[in-house]
């Protein structure tokens, strides 16, 4: 038996019991099920120095990632349900979070990018187009650069991400595309690795419909795919949400060549697209409004309720 706290179902279970069925009752229920994190270890064959860590909270279908060199790292998109395995993550290894970076200001859930950045000292990246209310947290002596468009972020010396404006989900969002090197020499590079938040999917792409402006966006979003689709087919996408069932520690990516042949999306003309993008998008999240505004706020982990708030399903991208 299952309920939303693990109360009820407990009730359930022992009435169950008296009438002689086997009757289990998950404890914490649905809430507590929302706090579960998965771990994979994105494969790399460039330099053994880089690691990059997938935590899924497999409730939500939320992706964070954990990229170090040596002993630096910078943390991408991370809910406040995976700040405590980003944190034993950190500890295992020996970790220095210099850097959080939110790909846009989400709707789904409440970012810990906040709480993060006050307990490790780290700077906070963040996209100056999302309206995001700074004012307060910069008193408060944290700190916060605002990216653009092609500027390269130095986390440490081996590791730098470029900024991608990959407007469409929101007018704001941001890619970050990371060049692994072998050997740390610049003509030596191996691969690329995309992080590409809730723009593009590995079976799906992004929904433009949650800040109200969505045939406009869905034009913004066509624009952006054929800015993505002039990437090298080789380059790994890592998006911050999956939608289908994975395999416990099984990394979740795939390359741009095998999304472009998988998506029809790529393959479209741009009113061949928006008609598929608004025809096309599934139920809006539970309140994803307040979410939203919360989120515009960076508040701290500690001041927000989240078990009910964040409650519902994967709703952020339309299946390909």
């Amino acid at each position: 038996t299952v309920c939303s706290h693990g109360m009820r179902s407990k009730m359930a279970a022992e009435y169950l019991s008296q009438l002689g069925y086997n009757a289990k009752s998950i404890r914490g229920g649905m809430v507590a099920w929302n706090k579960i994190n998965d771990l994979a270890l994105i494969p790399s064959s460039a330099d053994l120095n880089l690691k990059i860590w997938q935590i899924r909270r497999i409730s939500k279908g939320c992706m964070t990632y954990l990229i170090s060199y040596l002993n630096n790292a910078v943390v991408i998109d991370p809910p406040c349900s995976s700040a405590a395995s980003i944190y034993e993550i950190a500890k295992k290894s020996n970790l220095r979070i210099k850097a959080l970076i939110e790909t846009h200001r989400h709707a789904d859930h409440l970012s810990a990018s906040m709480t993060l950045a006050k307990e490790t000292g780290a700077i906070l990246y963040l996209s100056p187009l999302e309206e995001y209310e700074t004012e307060q947290t910069i008193t408060n002596g944290l700190n916060i650069t605002f990216l653009n468009d092609g500027q390269r972020i130095e986390i440490s010396n081996g590791l730098s991400l470029d900024v991608i404006h990959t407007p469409g989900h929101t007018v704001g969002s941001m890619s970050f595309k990371l060049d692994a090197l072998s050997d740390g020499n610049e003509h030596n590079k191996r691969e690329t690795f995309l992080f590409s938040g809730d723009t593009l999917f590995v079976d799906g792409i992004g929904r433009p419909d949650l800040h109200d402006k969505v045939d406009e966006f869905s034009r913004t979003l066509f624009l952006t795919y054929k800015k993505l689709a002039s990437l090298p087919d080789n380059a790994i996408v890592l998006p911050s949400h999956y939608s289908k069932s994975m395999k416990h520690e099984d990394p979740i990516f795939k390359t741009i060549g095998e999304i472009k042949a998988y998506l029809k999306a790529f393959r479209m003309d741009e009113d061949e697209f928006i008609n598929y993008v608004t025809s096309s998008i599934p139920p809006q999240p539970m309140n994803y409004k307040r979410i939203l505004r919360l989120n515009k706020d960076l508040l701290l982990c500690n001041n927000l309720y989240l078990d009910d708030l964040e409650a519902g399903p994967n709703s952020c991208g339309i299946q390909g």
